[in-house]
């Protein structure tokens, strides 16, 4: 459960109701890339890659995951230059 409280917005939803013990979250995921918000919430190391960085962008800001937000605006800022 700790892992999860890095989404401020998870965070919020389990301040109002300790008891809540699931998250909705409707995404298109064709390519299974919420896989690695799964591994970042599990303490896992990720990485950001050409191949991931615009999912983890929608993920981290819908989810409001501040500790991975700056990093992939700056990965997908570089990449794109």
């Amino acid at each position: 459960m700790l892992g999860v409280r890095s989404s401020k917005k998870i965070l919020e939803l389990f301040e109002k109701d300790p008891n809540i013990n699931n998250f909705n979250y409707d995404v298109d995921d064709e390519y299974d890339d919420f896989q690695i918000i799964c591994n970042l919430f599990n303490f896992k190391n990720i990485e950001i890659t050409n191949n991931n960085m615009h999912s983890l962008q929608q993920f981290s800001n819908d989810l409001q995951i501040e500790c991975i937000i700056e990093k992939v605006n700056k990965f997908i800022e570089s990449y794109e230059n």
